[in-house]
């Protein structure tokens, strides 16, 4: 709706459904996405939207439909308004309406619908935009013939609702409490609706990280796992965590939780094998990175991680067929961890002289890292190539590369 202009200015058959949401709802969703933005914001945001919708819809009517109807109703009126202005679609799209129930998702509804009357949120910007607001919505409302939620619709206790911790842990968190903000999570997590804890536990496992409890982090993420089991992507952040601080066996436990949940998610499944392999596991690692190279043809990534795992297990003619193929994709930052990697097992090939030439082809990449560096040197040293070795070094330190052991082995071809 924000960018309509131009969308009309594209094409001249174009036709429109309008959809409305209750505004405190829209802006409980906004201010619960963890991005600094407020309930006022989120007011702010849905009076532009509607605003703009009220005016297409009196220059040209088109249908309406509200949002906050129970989800067999709202369906219902989008199927009419499908079959009512859009016949001529259906018959020559080929639009399937016996599909329509899968357009509305529960996954869609973060926070219950609840009308503007908790003031006690809001800071003066908001009273403002508040009339505006109450305005617009029952002009909205009495459009589509559905009467606005009421007063009584409000929960009880605000405290139930996310938007009234949020402000009080962007405070602390602006004030460099951490602590602090950690105990305002946990007091908000026993008090907000479990479909809408998410933003609280983000905010939860940063502090975790932040504090370096990894006990703890595990702990969370296991009841991370049974109360939001729609987000595995909270899972993966918090195995990421744990195998920074060296939690290897609790990074596996919960990256194995979130294949469960999201078995044809590709990151998931590349992490874990990556975690496997790390942890001396090869012939487990396979399956998922075999799996991960399917949902992720064109990664390199995935085709350099099995590259290392078949090496390990011995399948020479398959590490070879994975490193061209993750050669062949055009990544450039990848392109140099790919020759080096190659280089290092064509080393335990017994390959040393090819070797080399993938080591130079990570070296000539302006993506080189200095350990990749100070490995082609000291096999240049080991193959009596001395002035070779100090022209790598030399020339990597003269481009600004920095690092405690490309400083000593430079010196050390110096002496």
């Amino acid at each position: 709706m924000l960018t309509l202009p131009f969308w009309c200015e594209t094409s001249a058959d174009l036709r429109f459904i309008g959809i409305f949401r209750h505004p405190w709802a829209v802006a409980c969703s906004v201010a619960a996405r963890d991005t600094g933005q407020s309930l006022e914001d989120g007011l702010a945001l849905w009076l532009a939207y509607n605003e703009r919708l009220l005016q297409a819809h009196r220059r040209q009517p088109f249908p309406l439909l509200c949002f906050d109807l129970p989800p067999e109703d709202f369906v219902q009126q989008l199927r009419h308004a499908l079959q009512t202005h859009f016949a001529d679609w259906i018959e020559t799209e080929g639009l399937h309406l016996e599909k329509l129930g899968t357009f509305y998702s529960e996954a869609l509804v973060h926070q219950a619908a609840s009308q503007l009357g908790d003031a006690s949120m809001l800071s003066e910007r908001g009273l403002e935009l508040l009339e505006r607001v109450r305005s617009l919505y029952q002009t909205l409302c009495h459009l589509v013939q559905v009467a606005p939620l009421t007063v009584e619709s409000l929960p009880a206790d605000p405290a139930r609702q996310l938007a009234f911790w949020l402000p009080q842990a962007d405070a602390l968190h602006k004030a460099g409490q951490a602590e602090a903000e950690l105990a305002l999570c946990q007091q908000a997590l026993a008090q907000v609706q479990p479909q809408d804890r998410a933003p609280l536990w983000r905010r939860v496992l940063r502090l975790r990280r932040t504090l370096g409890n990894a006990e703890a982090l595990l702990s969370d993420l296991l009841r991370i796992s049974q109360e939001c089991p729609q987000d595995p992507d909270l899972l993966l952040k918090g195995a990421e965590w744990l195998e920074q601080q060296g939690e290897h066996s609790g990074a596996l436990q919960i990256l194995n939780i979130a294949v469960e949940r999201a078995p044809q998610w590709f990151l998931l499944r590349l992490r874990l094998g990556q975690y496997l392999m790390r942890s001396q596991q090869p012939e487990q690692a396979c399956a998922h990175l075999e799996h991960a190279r399917l949902l992720g043809p064109d990664s390199s990534a995935a085709h350099m991680a099995l590259m290392n795992c078949y090496a390990k297990l011995g399948q020479r003619t398959a590490a070879i067929d994975s490193y061209h193929a993750a050669a062949q994709i055009h990544n450039p930052p990848h392109q140099a961890m790919i020759e080096h990697q190659w280089a290092v097992i064509l080393t335990q090939w017994g390959e040393r002289e090819k070797a080399l030439e993938h080591r130079q082809r990570a070296v000539n990449s302006p993506h080189v890292l200095p350990h990749m560096v100070v490995a082609f040197a000291r096999e240049l040293l080991a193959l009596g190539q001395r002035e070779r070795a100090l022209q790598v070094l030399s020339s990597a330190q003269a481009a600004g590369m920095e690092s405690p052991q490309l400083s000593q082995l430079l010196n050390r071809c110096q002496a």
